[in-house]
């Protein structure tokens, strides 16, 4: 039996094999991650099997969708092809011929070689070969430029250092590159480019109902209309083609586009941190130890806050990690301008563990001014579910003040802190 799908005018056929339950893990919008068995996933709609219980989440209560795939090492691949929508197919060739692209898709995420064709003009860029960190910021940096025309990126052999020309670009074969500078157009060998990029507006954002399909390999796809049949997950691109892989090649599936913004993914307007006893201004090493940490504690681990499992504490307790956060000591403060389009913000408060019966703080939110929050944080207590309004508030505060202990294991963790739409 096949399943046939069209990408265009290209057909990819996968043999379907005897359907098994993938296990998934599942992250909610309000940070709680549930794993299980997918059994069905259509109209926006995910079942879960787990513990026992069918569990049902609609996308947008998902901030994310992982798989055993993400646990595993991705092929190299030759060439990486990025679209104006988002989308990075790793291809083995690349060439643009009157105006067309065509891609030779990599093999290891289709069942063998498969050609795409599509207008030049939905091309972002082409990047060749593997990039070394060194390089990969170079490119980064180059994109971040925004520069009026076409780039060519070269790589300068003595030098081994990538650099880059602004011109246009025409076609493209396998030997050479056509690009015209100052009205001359130079045939370059395709052995010194590194990769280029097309002028191109400034991207938008996603369509709604869309997410981000993350593929072993490099393949990211951004897609909506998203359903599991027969072990692959068939959806429709953004630029409208339908397309199916086998779910063994997901890696995760991020929904969080337009959904929030982590604060630790935000430059604070202002960071302040001062101390009980005061520093001399020489004391570079102690100033800097009591700033606050993004996505990690005081202590160089992931954020964590410890959740009573009883209320006998001889019973014990679990301690929940989370991978996005801000870490504070008293007594800090940081400011922040609060995203565009974002009505809550929402985190969860608690003292460090390694600190835990020894912190107490007071923590204070406010909004132009305006106090959202004034909580005790204790260690002895459990941790503070914080869910405050935050539509048409311009500057947003957070202080964490000194608690009846002084500073003596004022160490707050406040995880999975994000503004929410």
């Amino acid at each position: 039996m096949s399943w046939i799908v069209f990408i265009g005018t290209t057909m990819l056929v996968a043999q379907v094999a005897p359907v098994v339950a993938a296990e998934v893990v599942a992250t909610r919008l309000d940070g709680q991650s549930l794993g299980g068995q997918l059994q069905a996933w259509s109209d926006g709609t995910l079942t879960l099997q787990s513990d026992g219980k069918r569990v049902v989440i609609v996308e947008p209560e998902l901030i994310s969708i992982r798989s055993h795939a993400s646990m595993r090492g991705e092929p190299a691949v030759e060439f990486v092809v990025e679209l104006v929508d988002g989308t990075r197919l790793p291809v083995n060739h690349y060439t643009v011929v009157d105006g067309e692209a065509i891609l030779e898709l990599a093999p290891f995420w289709t069942p063998r070689h498969q050609t795409l064709r599509v207008p030049v003009e939905l091309v972002r860029a082409v990047q060749f070969g593997q990039f070394s960190t060194e390089d990969a910021l170079v490119w980064d940096e180059i994109s971040a430029f925004h520069l009026p025309g076409d780039v060519l990126v070269i790589r300068r052999r003595a030098e081994a250092k990538l650099d880059h020309l602004q011109g246009v670009l025409g076609e493209v074969t396998t030997d050479q590159v056509m690009f015209s500078l100052d009205d001359e157009t130079i045939p370059v060998s395709r052995s010194k480019v590194a990769g280029f990029q097309y002028y191109r507006p400034r991207p938008t954002d996603a369509s709604e109902g869309a997410c981000t399909i993350h593929a072993v390999g490099g393949l990211q796809i951004v897609a909506k209309h998203l359903r599991y049949e027969q072990e692959f997950l068939k959806f429709v691109t953004a630029g409208g083609s339908p397309l199916a892989i086998p779910w063994e090649k997901i890696s995760w599936i991020d929904f969080s586009s337009g959904k929030l913004v982590y604060l630790s993914d935000l430059a604070p307007q202002q960071s302040r941190w001062t101390p009980l006893i005061g520093l001399p201004a020489s004391v570079k090493l102690a100033q800097a130890h009591g700033q606050p940490q993004f996505d990690r504690s005081f202590f160089g681990t992931t954020l964590s806050v410890v959740m009573p499992q009883s209320t006998d504490r001889a019973e014990g307790q679990v301690e929940q990690a989370y991978g996005k956060g801000v870490a504070m000591r008293s007594r800090s403060e940081l400011a922040y301008r609060v995203p565009e389009g974002c009505k809550r913000f929402v985190a969860l408060a608690g003292i460090d563990p390694h600190v835990l019966y020894q912190g107490q703080v007071q923590l204070m939110i406010t909004g132009d001014g305006q106090v959202l929050l004034d909580r005790e944080v204790r260690g002895t207590d459990a941790p503070l579910e914080i869910d405050v309004p935050v539509e048409n508030v311009r500057v947003f505060r957070l202080l964490v003040d000194y608690g009846g202990n002084l500073d003596s294991g004022d160490l707050v963790n406040l995880c999975d802190a994000k503004f929410t739409k």
